[in-house]
């Protein structure tokens, strides 16, 4: 009989197929949602900004940060300090230096008194602004009507007369020019009043005039620096002192127009380079005089130093008395008995540590209560040495020094004490 399969084995087959798409759908989805969490802890901008509060925190709580920024700060307010200054020098070594370019000066002419229409100007009042020294163009400018009258009268001359201040008021420049109006015919003129018509009435016509520029001085110093020679008046004639009459004029101004060379004129008539130019080397000269006066100081400080910690050669350092330490004075008897004994050498005499500062305290005690000695020193007489004691034997030579150098001790020893 045949066996039937059981229903594990056949259910097996489905249950693994759906374990394994079950976990290749989980693998892909989490294969696919994986990078999101990278990517939005990457775009969370928080430790990016601690990172960069920290760093800013260690930066400006560095003392190296204070330091140069405190230097910095510094820098800068001395820096734009010296600009200032520089830009303020300019400015007024600009109008303390050029003049000023134009000045006109309305003229009102005087008719009807028999002679020639004059006017006349005191010029005391503008004398700020006509520079000393300074060439000037000195023009007159008419605004005469174009009509008949002025053009029958022809060639007319013109007069200036420049005089001091009373009470000298001697004269200064007198100059006489001659001018004339353009001839113009009368078609000419009116085809010129139909041109510039604002209206089709012809009483609407403007008026016609010509402008005349007369030229009476050119580069001439009209206010000298000389105080009694000072500008005071100016007097100013315009037309003809014949029959023919007087000119018609609408408008008359004096023109003083300042002639301009050498650095005066670049400074005037190129500003932007002479502003750049200067301000450079007022700041220039501003830190050359700080960086000299700071090398004078510190120079100074350095000779000072040094003057204090090097004595001078010359200058003997005065010691008293109490300076120098008091030896002991040995007395001649002293000297007289102390000798060399057989078979010992002077460094066998000399004292051991403790006995040589006690036998030296024990002098000083001593010295002190006995007066000075005179130190004259006292020859003495060595004493005689057999020869025969110092070739004896080794043995019996070695054994005798050894008592000896012992039994001396003991006497030095004694001594020191007594």
């Amino acid at each position: 009989m045949p066996t039937l399969p059981s229903r594990q084995s056949t259910s097996n087959p489905n249950q693994s197929i759906q374990t394994r798409l079950s976990s290749a759908i989980d693998n892909s989805i989490q294969a696919f949602f994986a990078p999101f969490p990278n990517l939005i802890s990457a775009l969370n901008p928080f430790p990016y900004f601690q990172t960069i509060g920290r760093y800013i925190n260690q930066f400006l709580s560095s003392p190296t940060t204070h330091r140069s920024l405190l230097g910095s700060i510094i820098f800068g307010v001395l820096f734009s300090f010296s600009i200032l200054i520089s830009i303020i020098a300019y400015v007024s070594f600009y109008w303390s230096y050029v003049p000023q370019i134009g000045l006109t000066i309305p003229l009102w002419l005087q008719y009807g008194e028999g002679r020639v229409p004059y006017a006349s100007i005191d010029l005391r009042k503008f004398t700020d602004q006509i520079a000393i020294d300074q060439a000037y163009n000195v023009n007159l400018r008419l605004t005469v009507p174009a009509h008949d009258r002025n053009f029958e009268l022809g060639n007319f001359m013109t007069r200036l007369t420049l005089t001091t201040s009373s009470p000298l008021n001697t004269t200064l420049h007198h100059v006489s020019r001659h001018a004339s109006l353009i001839y113009e015919p009368y078609f000419a003129r009116i085809l010129l009043s139909i041109k510039y018509l604002r209206t089709l009435f012809f009483f609407s016509a403007p008026h016609i005039v010509q402008h005349l520029d007369i030229g009476l001085l050119e580069q001439t110093i009209i206010n000298p620096n000389i105080k009694k020679n000072r500008l005071g008046t100016a007097k100013i004639e315009v037309g003809r002192d014949d029959e023919l009459g007087e000119l018609h004029v609408y408008d008359a101004t004096l023109v003083f127009d300042a002639h301009l060379d050498g650095l005066r004129a670049m400074m005037y008539y190129h500003p932007y380079l002479s502003f750049s130019f200067f301000c450079t080397l007022f700041m220039t000269a501003q830190f050359a005089s700080v960086l000299l006066t700071w090398a004078i100081i510190v120079l100074r400080r350095n000779q000072t130093e040094n003057s204090t910690s090097t004595p001078s050669y010359n200058a003997i350092k005065k010691e008293s008395i109490s300076d120098f330490p008091t030896l002991p004075l040995t007395p001649a008897s002293t000297i007289g008995s102390h000798t060399t004994r057989r078979g010992m050498s002077d460094i066998d005499d000399l004292l051991g540590p403790d006995e040589e500062h006690t036998a030296i305290d024990d002098e000083e005690i001593e010295e002190d209560k006995k007066p000075l000695l005179s130190t004259t020193p006292v020859l003495v007489k060595p004493e005689e040495i057999d020869d025969d004691e110092l070739l004896g034997g080794s043995e019996t030579t070695g054994a005798s020094g050894t008592r000896s150098f012992g039994s001396d001790l003991g006497r030095t020893a004694s001594s020191a004490s007594s």
